[in-house]
């Protein structure tokens, strides 16, 4: 009689802990949503400024690009070994970085 409800203790703390992780992992689903929204949200706009921005001798050839965003690109590239910024626009980095993150947690809570 002890050995089952030793089993039936054991199955219902395992449940409960299946239980907070789904919820964990659900969570962090909806923060990936909401960061891939972001991102597409502020590309979308950059295109729309690309396109409103000025055309021929008005335009700048070569754009002054903010101190923030060299640095966002050289920690991009010290973390991960790879240039991010050549792939994506600079801003988005961090935005990467996260989701890179936040990946890698959800492959840990997996394994």
């Amino acid at each position: 009689p002890r050995v089952p409800q030793e089993h039936k203790a054991k199955v219902t703390t395992l449940e409960r802990s299946v239980a907070q992780a789904k919820t964990r992992y659900s969570v962090a689903l909806r923060n990936l949503e909401q960061i891939s929204e972001q991102i597409h949200a502020r590309r979308l706009q950059r295109l729309i400024l690309r396109r409103a921005s000025p055309v021929g001798a008005e335009s700048n050839p070569h754009p002054a690009v903010p101190e923030g965003e060299v640095t966002t690109a050289a920690a991009a590239t010290a973390t991960t070994g790879t240039r991010l910024g050549t792939e994506c626009p600079p801003g988005d980095t961090l935005s990467v970085l996260s989701l890179q993150t936040i990946a890698s947690d959800l492959q840990k809570f997996d394994s």
